[in-house]
């Protein structure tokens, strides 16, 4: 699975509560979670190392941002796209409908997270 998708799954999950889980299926959704928590602290630092390694030497801040984000979007972009061996364990979509369920969002997003979660 490419580095971005993983990213894009623990922020679409970050923050929902879980309380809707049966215990094994807590168990299974949070041990899916703790790896994709360390690429979100990795993607982070990586983030401002490329950010601080692509800065024009003259920019200043409310300097317009062209130079730099033509310099930085190739080296972010070629590093999100990368494949990992992470493949996180995904929920049976009875168990991701129990998750969807115990939290407060609209239909759309409970459906992105619902098909997310539920990927082979």
């Amino acid at each position: 699975m490419k580095r971005g998708d993983l990213l894009d799954l623990y922020f679409m999950t970050l923050g929902l509560n879980n309380g809707g889980l049966n215990p094994e299926s807590r168990k299974k959704y949070i041990l899916m979670r703790l790896p994709l928590a360390n690429l979100a602290e990795e993607y982070e630092r990586v983030r401002n190392e490329i950010a601080d390694q692509t800065k024009p030497e003259s920019w200043k801040e409310g300097d317009d941002r062209t130079e730099w984000d033509a310099a930085f979007s190739p080296i972010m972009r070629e590093w999100l796209d990368e494949e990992l061996d992470i493949c996180p364990i995904m929920l049976t979509q009875e168990e991701a409908v129990a998750l969807v369920a115990n939290n407060a969002l609209d239909g759309a997003t409970e459906m992105a997270i619902v098909k997310r979660l539920t990927q082979e």
